[in-house]
């Protein structure tokens, strides 16, 4: 039985609750934070894509949100966590791939978090230039404690410590990063060939 709150300690004691996930019981919750951040992120994606393209048809629309929802849940749920997985082996990381699935389960949690409050931000019309920069301040600052907050969640469920789990994670990052750079390039490439360029 867990001794502690998760919901509350995760804030402010992130190592310890973790330990006490893992301990417990790693695959409560795992499904539902993973498909509430797909959810959450996939309608932002969504409300997006209509603003900046208004002249789509519906079933386009529909079909770039199935292709969007899809994509996003299996790259969180199976991709992910195999990739810090991997890259954790340059660092010595010892955690098992659940464990690695409850740790990023658990980061999506706090990831929807800033997603509903940055969202619930824009529909906060302010004119008033002190509130905006205020605004990207608490923004910039949650972005910064949540990095330091995984950092150390990931460092428990890998046996790493902080600066190592930072290495794991950015490395982690850094392999999707190169790898969408060489999808979007190779797809130029091919669309530039194919029209005769």
């Amino acid at each position: 039985m867990l001794k502690i709150n998760p919901f509350r300690d995760i804030w402010l004691k992130p190592r310890a609750t973790m330990r006490a996930i893992l301990d417990n019981d790693k695959y409560a919750n795992v499904q539902l934070f993973i498909i509430t951040y797909v959810i959450f992120s996939s309608i932002i994606d969504i409300i997006d894509f209509i603003i900046d393209n208004s002249s789509f048809s519906l079933i386009y629309i529909i079909g770039f949100a199935l292709a969007s929802l899809i994509s996003l849940y299996v790259f969180i749920y199976y991709l992910f966590p195999m990739l810090i997985k991997w890259t954790g082996k340059l660092f010595d990381g010892r955690g098992e791939l659940d464990d690695i699935r409850c740790y990023v389960a658990w980061s999506s949690f706090l990831a929807t978090i800033l997603l509903i409050f940055t969202f619930l931000g824009d529909f906060i019309i302010i004119e008033d230039d002190f509130f905006i920069i205020i605004k990207q301040i608490i923004i910039i600052l949650f972005i910064i404690f949540l990095i330091v907050n995984n950092t150390k969640l990931l460092a428990e469920a890998q046996g790493l410590s902080a600066w190592k789990a930072l290495g794991n994670l950015t490395s982690a990052v850094t392999v999707v990063v190169m790898a969408i750079f060489t999808a979007i390039t190779v797809f130029a490439l091919v669309v530039k060939i194919a029209s005769g360029v």
